[in-house]
């Protein structure tokens, strides 16, 4: 999840992918960008687009379909 401007914060979401890999944190690729994210609250409730709810749904899931294998990991198998 990432917020910012026109970009939605994804040039910082590449940047610090490579400092999450060194710290051995999985990543999925999709991402939910939140552009202009004060345009989205309502007395200072975050109001979600269609777009924001589709790509939040893409986002679980991607971590379901990682949720198997990343087990025997934090298990150390």
């Amino acid at each position: 999840m990432s917020y910012g401007g026109l970009s939605g914060g994804s040039r910082a979401v590449t940047a610090l992918e490579p400092v999450l890999s060194n710290l051995a944190l999985l990543t999925v690729q999709a991402n939910v960008e939140i552009a202009w994210v004060a345009e989205h609250l309502v007395d200072g409730v975050f109001q979600p687009t269609d777009r924001h709810e589709r790509a939040l749904d893409t986002q679980f899931a991607a971590i379901a379909r990682y949720l198997p294998g990343s087990a025997a990991l934090r298990s150390g198998g």
